[in-house]
């Protein structure tokens, strides 16, 4: 996580990163009022060209700052070489400015400029000016919009505290926002070239493209009297308190995609199954000639771990013939497998229309076989929200969740955390307050729903568009942490997550990695991420706590009550250490804790070699506080 050069433009605060030309946390004085500013080049299946930078000049004062550089995207046929430069005005002013050139000619959906503004403005009003001039009134969606909430805009308009506003004006193209909470994101973005238009386009070679984003401080005198901002850069580096609260909330059932095969060693079932784990997915494709053998081979892993399943039925339209195939031979297995949810999908729809689980739902109710019945999409909550399934006749929703539609770094990784409760919590209150299944939940997209054109071979010496080697890494394993808090405290149904092995999983392959260079495991070794899960597990259907940080970008905690007290797994998300302060909800003075650095171990053969062989240090409450140093994307286990 490359640390933000702290920049200041008179009263507004903000950070820039050299390595994307991303400007981020935009704000005056604790007041954000931008999540942040940033350009891309977008292939013609929305795929984001990773840029290159060159810092060529910085200028940074007291109040004013001038960074210039060039970027240079490159992937395929794509060739784009774009100039940018931002300059803070100590008069409260930001100029950023986009000046590219096509060295080849290709398709692209959209190349330019999209503006972040944060999901706290939700509800609140603001003014939106047309490219023809004309203002009028709005409001930040409150509930997550399905479609574009503002259309041709020019610039926008909020107030920020008393007395003050902020003005994004945008110049070059016509722009638009959408509600980027559909897909995780913590952001409304408002984005150039209409969706309206026809895409991909032709970016022909010598094709010059130039955009601006001018924002503007509008603050009156009252407004100036209350500034006192302690810099972002302060704000990132302040000392965190996590505070449990009083609402309590279950656990969320906790499953992983079955994608192995039944040939696995007694070593490696065991580990598997020491996950404790409620659930495990099977999809079971029609249209594929050895459905039955792949979903024979899942059904017997799920004896080898004492799980139930989660089946997905990804139905054509000879549903009902299928799926009576199906029980016919869940029916001859004894013992029959527990069977905790079933899945009707439909392998034509973005997110599956009523006729078919209506039309399926009776053989599997009359066939007695147990679980809940419920449908949804196999996409993201956007294809959710925007099909609106229909409430009746399901006993749930379900919808898949991943954190890299629009943006790869680490901190955007971060802020999407939060808001996947807040799609729990929309998505119910579309179908008339029944819970939510989330599954997967993956680091990388594991298919492409908006994709206009079949994706590409993966280009040598690149991961599959699908692996993100932060599955293997610390990172992964408080992500994931973040993940279960977020989800288990908005009152999710259940959590399916990642796949059960590979580089898409909880563990390795135990007969070896192909490319350790792009991917460094070991055959056969558990994910840090693995150990989140196991900590989980020995809570299985636990009563959690809320939990409330100071700083939730820097570290959240997960609360959960035990026979003997309450334990918590805190979690530092950044590559630096961070003093983290546990306010205790009890008067016990005695905590005992274990530090989980996997920088020291991040490759554990075992799971004892992480939880069951650290030792319990025992440390003296002080006025019902704990404070610990948290190593970089290290976890600490405390109980009380």
């Amino acid at each position: 996580m490359t640390d933000l050069l702290d920049l200041r433009a008179g009263p507004l605060s903000l950070g820039f990163n050299a390595t994307d030309g991303f400007i981020r946390y935009l704000s005056y004085g604790s007041h954000e009022f931008l999540r942040g500013v940033y350009a891309a080049v977008r292939d013609r299946n929305w795929g984001t060209v990773p840029p290159r930078i060159k810092l060529l000049s910085q200028s940074v004062k007291a109040d004013s700052f001038a960074v210039a550089f060039e970027t240079v995207c490159e992937q395929g046929d794509i060739h784009f070489v774009w100039q940018g430069a931002i300059t803070g005005h100590a008069d409260g002013r930001i100029h950023y400015r986009f000046k590219g050139e096509a060295q080849s000619t290709f398709l692209s959906n959209r190349i330019g400029f999209c503006v972040l503004h944060p999901p706290a403005l939700a509800g609140r009003e603001c003014v939106v000016e047309s490219v023809s001039g004309e203002c009028t009134q709005g409001k930040f969606p409150e509930a997550i919009a399905p479609h574009q909430p503002f259309l041709n805009l020019r610039a926008i308009t909020h107030k920020v505290c008393p007395g003050v506003s902020i003005e994004v004006r945008m110049l070059g193209d016509t722009f638009e926002m959408e509600d980027q909470r559909n897909w995780t994101d913590a952001s409304y973005k408002t984005y150039c070239t209409p969706l309206a238009l026809p895409f991909p386009a032709t970016i022909n070679k010598g094709a010059i493209i130039e955009q601006q984003i001018v924002i503007t401080a509008q603050v009156a005198p009252e407004g100036r009297r209350k500034i006192a901002s302690p810099g972002i850069q302060k704000r990132r580096r302040a000392h965190v308190y996590l505070t449990p609260g009083d609402r309590p909330f279950t656990l969320p059932a906790i499953g992983t995609v079955w994608n192995g095969s039944s040939t696995l060693q007694p070593a490696e079932w065991s580990e598997l199954a020491a996950l404790r784990l409620s659930h495990l997915r099977l999809d079971v494709r029609f249209s594929r000639p050895d459905w039955h053998a792949e979903f024979i081979t899942g059904v017997k892993a799920s004896k080898h771990l004492g799980t139930a399943l989660e089946i997905v039925l990804h139905v054509s339209d000879g549903a009902e013939r299928e799926v009576g195939e199906l029980i016919d031979a869940l029916k001859a297995l004894h013992p029959r497998p527990a069977v905790a949810r079933w899945i009707v999908l439909h392998q034509n729809e973005r997110c599956c229309t009523g006729q078919w689980l209506k039309g399926v739902a009776p053989f599997i109710r009359k066939a007695r076989l147990g679980g809940l019945i419920g449908s949804g999409t196999d996409a993201y909550f956007t294809e959710f929200n925007r099909g609106r399934p229909p409430a009746e006749g399901m006993d749930f929703g379900c919808y898949s969740i991943n954190p890299q539609v629009h943006a790869f770094d680490d901190r955007s990784l971060t802020e999407t955390l939060a808001m996947q409760g807040v799609t729990v919590q929309n998505a119910s209150a579309l179908i008339a307050g029944k819970p939510i299944a989330v599954t997967p939940v993956s680091l990388r997209p594991r298919f492409n729903p908006n994709a206009t054109a079949g994706d590409s071979s993966t280009p040598a010496g690149e991961l599959p568009a699908d692996v993100d080697s932060r599955q293997a890494t610390a990172f992964g394993a408080v992500w994931t942490l973040g993940s279960l808090k977020s989800l288990g405290e908005a009152g999710a149904l259940s959590a399916t997550y990642y796949n059960a092995l590979g580089w898409t999983g909880l563990m390795e392959h135990p007969h070896g990695n192909s490319a350790p260079a792009r991917f460094p495991s070991q055959p056969g070794a558990l994910f840090p991420l693995f150990h989140v899960l196991a900590w989980a597990g020995l809570h299985r259907g636990a009563t959690g706590l809320s939990c409330q940080s100071s700083h939730p970008l820097v570290s959240e905690a997960l609360v959960v009550k035990t026979n003997e007290g309450f334990e918590a797994l805190l979690g530092n998300y950044t590559d630096e250490p961070r003093m983290v302060t546990l306010k205790l909800p009890t008067d016990s003075t005695r905590i005992l804790t274990q530090i989980l650095d996997f920088s020291k171990s991040p490759n554990a053969s075992s799971m004892t070699d992480c939880l069951d062989q650290i030792p319990w240090e025992q440390h003296l409450a002080k006025q019902g506080q704990l404070t610990l140093t948290l190593p970089a994307h290290a976890l600490a286990r405390c109980g009380w």
